[in-house]
């Protein structure tokens, strides 16, 4: 990768390597790889990250790293974007985002190159929808820079008091369990709006959006919990876990009606957590142009909305949003 700028007269009397993460964004661990192993000059001659620039100075770095890595595009797997710096995909259920230690689970980087990746967005193996992947450090760090909006679509028991309304409940790890995540106040400030899109009386379902203002481990579905309005399907927060919750002060006491046997043939509809990341927006670090990427709901989470009565025209429609 190669960045180039003209020193004005914010720069004179600073460094080279401040002048790069100014004017071209680089992160200091990049702006290290370049002094190690990359290549800088100033005017045409050879100069060091500390050398003081002069207004009027052209430089020129060269990293060791690469615009992009060879690809495979799967063609089972729906591409969503695509640019010099960015892929982003639909992910199906039962695929982890990156290599795990369990060598049978299939995962989406190696499934797209062989060489390194950087996942902007990661969903739990069994959470569908879009996922951003950078295909080199310094497009993954300006994205990190740069706003982002995520919204997922869930089905949940039961119903939310309002129509909408936010979560701010800290996340923290279970005492007990590297994986499980629990609501704690010595835990990670985390929230979540969301929003009731239906809610389907007949089986005391709701679909409803969340939003994401903070990114913590099974965010969205320990706050649903939490909230005592837990995934369909969920089997580490859903209402197997729900007893133990309530119990703990994690969760309405009030949601202990959901745990009726109504509810739990309920959960049978689906074979995993009816987690959906629908929609993704945010600035293509390289175009510096706004992107806005939807994908439709997937067959089995349509399936259920259609045992709930949801008519064919709002189905086609991807929901009344």
């Amino acid at each position: 990768m190669i960045f180039r700028y003209t020193a004005d007269s914010v720069d004179a009397g600073t460094s080279a390597g401040t002048g790069l993460k100014r004017h071209c964004g680089l992160s200091p661990t990049l702006v290290k790889a370049i002094r190690l192993h990359g290549n800088l000059e100033i005017n045409g001659h050879f100069a060091r990250m500390k050398t003081l620039l002069q207004e009027g100075d052209s430089v020129v770095a060269e990293s060791p790293q690469a615009d992009s890595p060879a690809l495979h595009l799967p063609a089972d797997l729906p591409l969503l974007y695509q640019s010099p710096w960015l892929l982003a995909l639909s992910k199906p259920a039962g695929m982890v985002v990156h290599p795990s230690l369990n060598k049978n689970l299939p995962d989406l980087c190696s499934l797209l190159s062989d060489q390194a990746l950087h996942p902007v967005n990661r969903l739990d193996r069994d959470t569908t929808g879009i996922v951003l992947l950078a295909l080199n450090g310094h497009a993954h760090w300006l994205l990190t820079q740069s706003p982002m909006e995520k919204r997922y679509l869930a089905i949940v028991h039961g119903r939310f008091d309002e129509k909408e309304g936010r979560i701010q409940a800290s996340i923290r790890r279970a005492s007990d369990s590297i994986i499980l995540r629990e609501a704690g106040e010595d835990g990670k400030r985390a929230e979540t709006l969301w929003q009731e899109l239906d809610y389907f009386p007949s089986s005391d379902l709701s679909l409803v959006s969340f939003v994401l203002k903070s990114g913590r481990t099974h965010q969205i579905r320990v706050h649903a919990r939490y909230a005592g309005c837990p995934l369909l399907g969920d089997s580490l927060y859903g209402l197997s876990s729900l007893n133990a919750a309530i119990e703990k002060s994690q969760a309405p006491e009030a949601s202990s009606r959901l745990l009726s046997s109504g509810h739990i043939k309920l959960d049978r509809l689906m074979d995993r957590q009816a987690l959906h990341a629908e929609t993704l927006n945010f600035t293509d670090p390289q175009s510096k142009k706004r992107i806005h990427l939807k994908d439709p709901l997937p067959e089995d989470i349509l399936a259920v909305l259609r045992h709930c009565g949801l008519p064919e025209k709002s189905l086609s429609g991807q929901i009344r949003l």
